[in-house]
């Protein structure tokens, strides 16, 4: 009798909360997708907009101020350096890309993407190891997609950077001052770099002194090269002097590292492909066969020594992984 009662005030509790959970969720994309169809109708007048339009402005709408009832969350895993760096760096990537997002926005939404895989994966594959698995590929995958994004970015704004000191070399050659030379650069450089140049020009507009806005050209570099730069224009700057030489030789540095750094990964190639196939494939392999199969894995929990066996092989691949990142290191 008391085991009926539990039972039913179990499935009772368990209704109020699913159903709580997808009132506030349809309230949620309800409100998102009428605010952006009223934004785009009243931009495009009586017209009305497409329904692919809508799900963008709605996917916009998302990535711009994330899912409010996440955002707990997303500032609590914040707080780790690693999860935040890696919010940031994708932030930044999105916000290159035309897409207006904030760390903590791209948190919460990678953590409701997370939920939504486990609890479609528990609802479909009935297999609790799946429900977990899956939300854990697809972070895993998130965060190889946000590396190699900003790795491509960093190897693009490098490339700039030579073209970018010769452009202003030549600036300084003709005479002109070291803000003016800032700012002819940030109209002849492309993107990514730009924005580096037009942050140094917009601070000096609004009247920060050039030691500081070097300053903050130094932080917000991103790569070594560009701080390398910075520093030197700093103390050319204060102590006077021509700074036509500095450039040069920063040029003739920059250009030898960077075709060092071509070469390693070059060669390096192989290995790095290799770490992330070690990284992400077994995940990757366990939530399929736990979805093929939902009782795959219980074997390994029915007894002690198979979840030993389960932590012995976590614990290799961890260290796996570990090894092969230290030992490309040196190619970062």
């Amino acid at each position: 009798m008391e085991d009926g009662v539990l039972l039913g005030v179990s499935c009772v509790g368990g209704f109020c909360c699913a159903a709580g959970v997808g009132a506030s969720v349809y309230q949620g994309l309800s409100r998102a997708y009428s605010a952006a169809v009223a934004g785009a109708s009243a931009s495009k007048g009586e017209a009305g907009i497409d329904p692919r339009e809508a799900a963008a402005l709605l996917l916009r709408h998302y990535v711009r101020n994330g899912v409010t009832s996440c955002s707990e969350a997303a500032r609590f895993a914040m707080k780790g350096r690693r999860l935040g760096r890696v919010a940031s760096e994708a932030a930044g990537l999105l916000r290159g890309r035309g897409w207006d997002a904030t760390a903590e926005s791209v948190m919460s939404l990678c953590i409701a993407a997370c939920v939504a895989a486990a609890a479609v994966s528990a609802v479909v594959f009935k297999s609790l190891a799946s429900a977990v698995l899956m939300p854990v590929c697809l972070a895993a995958a998130a965060a190889l997609a946000v590396s190699q994004g900003g790795a491509k970015e960093r190897e693009r704004i490098r490339d700039q950077v030579p073209d970018a000191l010769r452009c202003m070399e030549a600036c300084l050659h003709a005479g002109l001052s070291l803000p003016q030379a800032f700012a002819e650069v940030a109209h002849e450089v492309g993107q990514p770099l730009r924005e580096s140049f037009v942050q140094v020009t917009r601070d000096i507009e609004l009247g920060f002194p050039m030691h500081e806005a070097l300053a903050r050209f130094h932080r917000n570099a991103g790569i070594e090269e560009l701080g390398f730069v910075a520093m030197a224009l700093d103390v050319q700057y204060s102590c006077g002097g021509n700074a036509t030489p500095v450039l040069h030789a920063a040029e003739d540095s920059i250009v030898r590292g960077l075709d060092l750094r071509r070469s390693l990964r070059v060669q390096t190639a192989q290995a790095r492909l290799s770490a992330q196939m070690v990284g992400v494939l077994p995940l990757f392999l366990l939530a399929v066969l736990s979805a093929v199969s939902p009782g795959f894995l219980d074997p390994f929990f029915a007894d002690v020594r198979g979840m030993a066996l389960l932590a012995m092989a976590a614990c290799m691949q961890a260290a796996g992984v570990l090894l092969i990142r230290k030992m490309l290191s040196i190619a970062s």
